[in-house]
């Protein structure tokens, strides 16, 4: 197995069939290529062209695209690819959130006469990234998925390829032309009819689309292949996870025989749609309700951290597997989103410095070289965890920050790795 090569989680198939007889299994693909999938007559999803999937669905009088990469440049891979498929005008674009990997390739697909749709709140959202959060918000995502790191030291993001921008990147972002601000809203886009639904999950904004008379759902980020990330590393608001649950049970309420995700790959059948969902569902639920049983008897956060895993029947679904997302994360969130930062214990209230700590534990210790060697100690032990802890202490010392900060950077690359190989 190459260390280039960028896992995708083994899914779900594309053939109407019963959950039990789904695969279980992680499938792990090293040639993972941009492809064009045709999902039904009229629907086609592009895949692997970037961090998330760009859909067109082509109807009587035009194009209707939901979703458009993340930068200038892979939108225009996918707008040549789908352009092979159809010549149709784009009478539509369609965003399923305000997340940059969904729309800040929108300038490729505009023409003239395009409606851009979205939630009423989502340039709400697009304005406080931009005006509020950049640029370590930017700084932030890149180091989240990678996007830096050299192919060898790349191990995936679960949910697609490399974020295709950074530095080098076009940014094509285009505001909504067209918006709403009921649970529904029913449209006639390119001769089709169109169901919109106001479902805040991953994102407070985010719609899924449903066809009504191909019984076809598109979820946005609401559903992939891994467990949801309830809260995501690059630093994110907390996310309500009981109104994703709600979102979802909205879900299988439609019905749906088609269900096609703005990242990984689309599952049909109709019975195995209402299972996957329910798993997706239950699993939030179990994870929200045992941290707050957990509050409710007084345990710390870090407490919950070791207590609260998934249940054998969930842990095993090869769409809850913690690749994307990661129990432990969303406990901390779930806890914080309820009682804030503080655990309860006044320690914490106004804690030293890592600098003042770790020049008094250089002094209990006799000097910074012992801190360092700790951290050494450590890596070579294999235990990673401590030693970039150790060595994050040791790299706040003027006389060993440069060798500490290099055995840092190595104990967190050796923690990637191990985090990967367990997945895989």
């Amino acid at each position: 197995m190459k260390k280039s090569s960028i896992f995708l989680l083994g899914l779900l198939c594309c053939n109407p069939t019963t959950p039990a007889e789904q695969k279980t299994e992680i499938t792990y693909d090293p040639a993972a290529k941009p492809q064009v999938q045709q999902v039904t007559e009229n629907v086609w999803v592009a895949r692997d062209y970037g961090l998330a999937n760009s859909i067109m669905i082509e109807g009587p009088e035009g194009l209707v695209i939901i979703d458009t990469m993340e930068s200038v440049e892979a939108a225009k891979e996918v707008h040549a690819a789908f352009r092979k498929i159809s010549d149709k005008p784009i009478k539509a674009i369609i965003y399923t959130h305000n997340h940059g990997d969904h729309i800040f390739g929108s300038k490729v697909f505009v023409e003239e006469g395009t409606e851009i749709i979205a939630h009423a709140t989502t340039t709400h959202y697009i304005d406080r990234i931009i005006n509020v959060l950049r640029p370590i918000i930017y700084e932030r995502s890149m180091r989240q998925f990678g996007t830096m790191l050299k192919d060898d030291d790349f191990r995936g993001n679960a949910v697609g390829p490399k974020l295709h921008f950074h530095h080098q990147y076009t940014p094509g972002l285009l505001r909504p032309t067209r918006t709403f601000d009921t649970p529904t809203a029913t449209m006639n886009l390119a001769g089709i009819e169109v169901q919109l639904l106001h479902a805040p999950g991953e994102t407070p904004d985010q719609i899924a689309v449903f066809l009504p008379k191909q019984k076809i759902l598109f979820p946005g980020d609401n559903f992939y292949h891994a467990f949801p990330n309830l809260y995501a590393i690059r630093g994110t608001s907390n996310r309500d996870t009981m109104t994703w649950v709600r979102s979802l049970d909205l879900f299988r309420t439609l019905g749906a025989e088609i269900m096609v995700p703005s990242h990984n790959q689309p599952i049909k059948g109709k019975d195995v749609i209402d299972a996957a969902l329910q798993d997706y569902r239950d699993a939030i639920t179990y994870v929200h309700d045992q941290t707050v049983r957990g509050m409710k008897m007084a345990k710390n956060v870090d407490t919950l951290v070791r207590e609260v895993k998934l249940p054998a029947h969930l842990a095993n679904k090869p769409y809850l597997q913690e690749t994307y997302g990661k129990v432990e994360f969303a406990v901390r969130s779930i806890y914080h989103s309820y009682m804030g930062w503080f655990g309860g214990d006044a320690t914490d209230l106004s804690p030293l410095s890592v600098p003042e700590r770790a020049e008094r534990m250089g002094k209990l210790l006799g000097n910074d070289d012992a801190i360092l060697k700790a951290a050494q100690d450590a890596y070579q032990a294999q235990d990673h965890q401590w030693a970039a802890e150790l060595a994050r202490m040791a790299a706040a010392r003027p006389s060993v920050a440069q060798e500490a900060k290099q055995l840092w950077s190595k104990a967190l690359s050796a923690l990637g790795k191990s985090v990967a190989k367990s997945i895989l």
